[in-house]
């Protein structure tokens, strides 16, 4: 069973999608964070064993940085990523 919700609070979540037949070896982080004036959405993708990429959104309240992380937690899991 898939579920779109995975935040409901600061958090960290590891994803990772591995298909050898189809030499597909990928994993995406997302974690909230609290910063000094705002909190912090940061993202992590990349291949396994790779230099990952990464990108920090920056959110007012705690509930858009949640509904943007069940996003793209939800986006993810349909895609076929699981939690490791």
């Amino acid at each position: 069973m898939v579920t779109d919700k995975r935040f409901s609070d600061y958090g960290v979540c590891e994803l990772a999608k591995i298909e050898p037949s189809l030499n597909q070896k990928r994993y995406y982080g997302i974690s909230i964070q609290p910063g000094l004036f705002e909190i912090i959405l940061h993202r992590q993708w990349g291949r396994l064993g790779c230099r990952p990429r990464s990108m920090d959104e920056y959110f007012n309240s705690i509930e858009l940085a949640v509904a943007k992380a069940n996003s793209l937690y939800g986006a993810k899991t349909r895609k076929g990523y699981r939690e490791v």
